[in-house]
């Protein structure tokens, strides 16, 4: 039973280490999402800030 568990453990780490990888490339080829999702996030920051 273990062995079995252990098994698609280990083909769920790759899948999501695959996933990984390709979310990365996908990243590095539009550098811009990071820039405006931290934008995004300052800016929803401050103003929760200012309106509390």
């Amino acid at each position: 039973m273990m062995d079995l568990f252990d098994e698609s453990y280990e083909r769920h780490k790759q899948s999501v280490g695959n996933q990984e990888a390709r979310w990365n490339a996908w990243l590095a080829k539009h550098p811009l999402v990071i820039v405006a999702a931290g934008a995004i996030t300052v800016l929803i920051i401050l103003l929760a800030m200012h309106f509390s």
